[in-house]
């Protein structure tokens, strides 16, 4: 058993690189794998740059330069090609953080957007903590706005590029997530996917700066959204009792934080009166459908409920107007007989009738 562990760690770590390499060392000699063609590749480059002579360092400054002047003349295409020579020439160096933040900046202004992203992914995980990163944000902000507002599309302008300005979105929020671009990125995500009425995903998006960004700019109207998702994802009366509930209460939440900034007061508080109905409808449809199997005691404690618990709703109006016909009312229906004096099987009690609609 140790040994079939063994040949399985071996297979897993012999294309890996850093300590996985150490490791392969340390084992016994019949399991060692030898690197391949690629990573000694990627070994030599590395280690050509520990041999740099002066003359190596003097052409990456001249170099460098006439990139910038490149830059300054506009001339992108001829930019992308020398960035691209260089970072070949010189995997790594000393102007290689600013010249990976040139590629990208290049694609961008050249109008290529999908490389520009590409580019500049590979950037952020090869320099975590840059100075380019304030300037970065802005520039991901910009390109993923125009892909999700639908402002750019391909072949003829038939289709759009809206999901790329998704991907673009997600790798702002999860590479610079404590910028003010991350939770206004977070919330076009949610409006994208509310105007696609996709109401899980938009639910997601918008309890996202609920819980993550609740001091922006964002946070008040990020409540009343997730609470209309969830609204939205009641199919009917009788349906969805749990995401009524986490629905009513989003709108009591976004009713008590917003204050005075309520800006839809009036249909927060509508739709949380309309849901408090569904609730109470829902629990007088169980009432009645008791009493029509001849099971009054049990109508009469679902009747209760309706009244205590939705005092001002139409059900429990109505729950009033059936509760005499309850045991201990004026016209008491007959008690239910113990299953066992029936003489037959005692009956399955059958769910509700469905309901359609809201």
């Amino acid at each position: 058993m140790r040994f079939a562990i063994l040949i399985v760690l071996a297979a897993l770590l012999s294309g890996c690189t850093g300590l996985s390499r150490e490791i392969n060392q340390a084992m016994p000699e019949f399991l060692r794998s030898e690197p391949g063609e690629e990573e000694m590749a990627i070994f030599r480059k590395v280690r050509r740059t520990r041999e740099w002579t002066e003359e190596d360092l003097q052409d990456q400054r001249d170099q460098v330069a006439n990139i910038g002047r490149l830059r300054a003349e506009k001339e992108w295409p001829d930019a992308i090609a020398r960035i691209e020579d260089f970072l070949e020439q010189f995997p790594v160096s000393k102007s290689d953080e600013k010249v990976r933040y040139w590629l990208g900046d290049a694609y961008y202004q050249d109008d290529d957007w999908d490389r520009a992203f590409a580019n500049w992914r590979d950037f952020t995980a090869l320099h975590p903590v840059s100075d380019y990163n304030v300037g970065l944000t802005e520039r991901l902000y910009a390109m993923g706005s125009e892909f999700i507002d639908g402002e750019r599309s391909t072949f003829f302008g038939l289709f759009s590029h809206r999901g790329t300005g998704v991907k673009i979105f997600n790798h702002l929020i999860e590479t610079f997530p404590s910028t003010p671009r991350a939770a206004d990125a977070q919330w076009k995500i949610g409006m994208y996917h509310l105007e696609e009425e996709s109401w899980p995903d938009a639910e997601l998006a918008f309890n996202f700066i609920v819980e993550q960004y609740d001091t922006s700019e964002w946070y008040k109207p990020a409540l009343y959204y997730t609470a209309y998702c969830r609204y939205r994802q009641v199919k009917g009366i009788v349906y969805d009792p749990v995401m009524k509930k986490r629905a009513k209460e989003g709108f009591e939440l976004y009713l008590s934080k917003a204050g005075d900034d309520a800006r839809w007061r009036e249909d927060a508080t509508a739709i949380a009166a309309e849901l408090n109905e569904q609730q109470a409808a829902q629990m007088l449809s169980v009432a009645e459908w008791l009493i029509d199997q001849d099971k009054p005691y049990s109508a009469r404690y679902y009747l209760l409920s309706v009244m205590t618990r939705y005092p001002v709703s139409q059900a429990a109006a109505r729950a009033r107007e059936l509760l005499p016909d309850t045991p201990g009312g004026e016209e008491g229906l007959a008690p239910e007989k113990p299953a066992a004096d029936q003489g037959t099987a005692p009956k399955k009690e059958a769910p509700p009738k469905k309901e359609t609609g809201k």
